[in-house]
């Protein structure tokens, strides 16, 4: 990913528990849903449990889900910029597209990819609990 990625909190009205986020991804070729354990902050700062959250995205065109898990976060280019801990954000300036774009560009050279403002990035830093050999 390039330096021009960033991110920015979507405020949802809710955040993943940090103890355990829970999250599910589930996808079709149209759709995809992210599940997750969702906590409410309250006005004194405090998070309640909220339930469970299911974020929709219509017609996606990549999922990513799993590595790399929370400790690891300050190394990945794009998820060491969440400093305000678990959340959803979007990615601005996102690097995704133009790595689509030279994928396809292989077989398909002269399609370009468009979308202009339909086309978003979020991501979600949750805790993920990775088994260990």
């Amino acid at each position: 990913m390039s330096t021009n990625d960033r991110i920015a909190p979507l405020d949802l009205g809710v955040v993943p528990e940090a103890a355990v986020s829970g999250g599910l991804l589930v996808q079709t070729e149209h759709s995809a849903y992210f599940l997750f354990n969702a906590m409410r902050e309250q006005p004194n700062g405090r998070r309640i449990e909220a339930g469970t959250a299911v974020l929709a995205f219509l017609a996606p065109l990549q999922t990513r889900f799993g590595h790399p898990n929370d400790e690891a976060h300050a190394g990945h280019p794009v998820l060491a910029q969440a400093h305000t801990g678990y959340g959803i954000y979007e990615v601005h300036g996102s690097s995704w597209l133009a790595e689509i774009q030279r994928q396809n560009s292989r077989q398909f050279p002269a399609v370009q990819l468009h979308g202009g403002a339909s086309l978003r990035h979020h991501l979600a830093r949750q805790h993920i609990r990775m088994p260990r050999a």
